[in-house]
């Protein structure tokens, strides 16, 4: 009898602790919307909430005995990082994953997935009526006049983001289901959305994810996932190489942002510029351990961005979270995931948003793992294995 209390009283505190979970991510949703299509609302305020929510799911739910010495480091790291770069960001990854590792991926994937359908939809109808910011922008655009529809978000390439997210989580959570039909349809409306916002990025990268679609869905050799997996890590090096390269080696007129190489120039051009603007980051600061305060002079290209408004560390630690998922991903013939990490690492290419949980689908995919366990399992095999070897 004391038993099935205590159970009850066990499932009591672990459903308690995935309200206040939930209700955390549903802050990181409505905030991930700021500066693209709605402002004005009090975000410090719900973003505060939702770490506390996170918090007080970590409470309910630790091992404190085999936890607590990661609480503290990570919470330590989390407190620097905050008092040299004056952002919580590093602080609400590790919130968000310590108090996810034992919830559904899935089912957090699909809050933002509808999430996002609901406010594109009603921020586009808003536009269209003349009720909400703009239906479209004529403006100076990478040097010359365009007009972009950016469908009531205050830019196109805020637009263009957010309709790739919705493209790369459907895919993601319903791909399976699709028939060829259905998913050339969803294909076309969305790549028509993203002509509009003319954002080269999101049509390059809109086009290679529902080609990589089409190969995991309809090739059914025995090695699919493998070509995923080393043409993935062929990209995330190809784009590491690029960077670095632009950075060290691109000779760059600063006064004019002239690119002197004829190769580099042409990658320059594609890129909108933001080529010359690494070289222009790299030449003129240095980065630093834990980031910069309010840096403002980096580049949107979301590695360099990262280095320097985060810092050193965090950048080796994303690198090592980045190819760690993704092997994970291909070990567990998740070939959905794999594209999913693939997208958005892609994307970061050309926005600034690798640190925020709510826009990079890449921390998604830690959702349900519990690392702590991960790192300790590992280390005692490494240890075991010493062991014998002895």
């Amino acid at each position: 009898m004391l038993l099935v209390r205590e159970d009850a009283e066990k499932n009591k505190i672990e459903r308690l602790a995935e309200i206040f979970f939930w209700f955390g991510m549903f802050c990181e949703l409505v905030v991930s919307f700021s500066g693209y299509a709605y402002g004005g609302y009090k975000e410090p305020i719900i973003i505060v909430l939702g770490m506390a929510c996170f918090c007080v799911k970590i409470l309910l739910t630790a091992h404190w005995k085999r936890d607590l010495a990661f609480f503290f480091l990570l919470g330590l790291y989390g407190v620097a990082c905050y008092h040299f770069q004056n952002s919580a960001l590093i602080l609400r990854i590790a919130l968000i994953l310590l108090a996810g590792r034992d919830m559904n991926r899935e089912k957090v994937v699909k809050l933002f997935f509808w999430g996002t359908l609901a406010v594109v939809l009603v921020t586009g109808i808003l536009s269209v009526l003349g009720m909400h910011n703009e239906l479209y922008m004529d403006g100076l655009f990478r040097n010359e006049t365009e007009r972009r529809f950016c469908f009531g978000f205050f830019h196109p390439n805020g637009f263009s983001f957010f309709v790739f997210r919705l493209l790369a989580f459907g895919l993601y959570l319903y791909g399976k289901q699709l028939r060829l039909w259905q998913s050339t349809v969803i294909f076309c409306a969305t790549f028509f959305l993203i002509l509009l916002s003319n954002s080269k990025m999101g049509i390059a990268i809109t086009l290679a994810c529902f080609i990589g679609y089409c190969f995991i869905k309809y090739y059914k050799g025995e090695n699919r996932n493998r070509i995923v997996y080393y043409c993935g890590n062929t990209l995330f090096l190809l784009e590491l190489i690029l960077i670095m390269i632009s950075g060290f080696f691109m000779k760059v007129s600063y006064a004019e942002m002239h690119v002197e190489n004829a190769g580099l120039r042409f990658l320059n051009e594609m890129t909108s510029g933001r080529l010359a603007f690494v070289s222009k980051t790299f030449h003129e600061y240095r980065p630093t351990f834990f980031g910069y305060r309010d840096f403002m002079e980096a580049t949107e290209v979301g590695f360099v961005n990262t280095l320097y408004n985060e810092g050193i560390l965090f950048f080796v630690l994303y690198l090592i979270i980045l190819f760690w998922i993704y092997r994970r991903l291909y070990c567990d013939n998740n070939a959905g995931g794999m594209l999913l990490v693939l997208g958005f690492s892609a994307y970061s290419f050309a926005e600034a948003f690798i640190p925020y949980v709510n826009k990079n689908g890449v921390w998604f995919m830690l959702i349900g793992i519990d690392f702590i366990s991960v790192l300790l399992n590992q280390w005692k095999g490494r240890k075991k294995h010493e062991e014998n070897q002895d």
